[in-house]
């Protein structure tokens, strides 16, 4: 209602102005899931969030020599749109190959079999923290102990979850955890992505511009 300035534009007064407040919802985001506050990037809406995720990883991927490029990628068959969207793209364009996750009846993953399906060329998983029909929560910090032994990355999708219940991003053990803000009393057309690690600062940007969020998202 007041604040009008570009938060990149830092050399004048409004956006300073603008800058200060974007930060300040960078911390309370970080402090709300046991994040570093450098390792939030604000994005569009969980949508744009997964897709960072999904597409940074892989372009980071396609760069690597052959003989260190993976080829597979795990979604559960549940997975929203967004993530299901972004993986067939490497499926189809790329021929990555697109390893879908079963459930049972009542939406549960199989620890065994998802141990299975995993193997030396998986290079990201994605579960969600619960599903946006069913409320089903999956074992995430289980599930990511078991990926990240093999060498692939976690993403979790936890948009539903968000006020709703504790979400600590250490204690899920996942790479890349995205959010969105209107599923917890926020604006439309918010969101984020955000990091445990530092893996997060070299993400290939999808989305070029004026270099914000630490060069992993251009726009305003």
């Amino acid at each position: 209602r007041s604040v009008y300035g570009n938060p990149s534009s830092i050399q004048h007064l409004i956006g300073r102005q603008a800058a200060e407040i974007v930060e300040v919802a960078r911390l309370n985001v970080a402090k709300a899931i046991g994040a570093h506050p450098r390792r939030v990037i604000f994005t569009s809406g969980a949508t744009e969030a997964i897709n960072l995720a999904i597409h940074g990883v892989m372009y980071q991927n396609s760069i690597k020599t052959n003989d260190k490029q993976k080829h597979q990628i795990m979604v559960t068959t549940t997975e929203h749109k967004a993530v299901i969207e972004a993986a067939k793209h490497w499926g189809e364009v790329f021929e990555v190959e697109l390893i879908e996750i079963p459930v049972d009846r009542q939406g549960h993953i199989s620890i065994t079999e998802f141990e299975n399906l995993l193997n030396d060329e998986t290079l990201l998983v994605a579960v969600a923290l619960a599903n946006n029909e069913t409320g089903n929560l999956h074992p995430i910090a289980q599930l990511a102990r078991i990926a990240k032994d093999r060498g692939a990355y976690f993403l979790t999708d936890a948009t539903q979850g968000l006020g709703k219940m504790e979400i600590d991003i250490k204690m899920l053990n996942c790479d890349f955890l995205a959010l969105s803000a209107h599923k917890a009393y926020g604006p439309k057309g918010v969101g984020a992505l955000a990091g445990a690690t530092s893996g997060i600062d070299y993400l290939q940007a999808i989305q070029g511009g004026g270099g914000q969020e630490n060069g992993s998202r251009g726009g305003t």
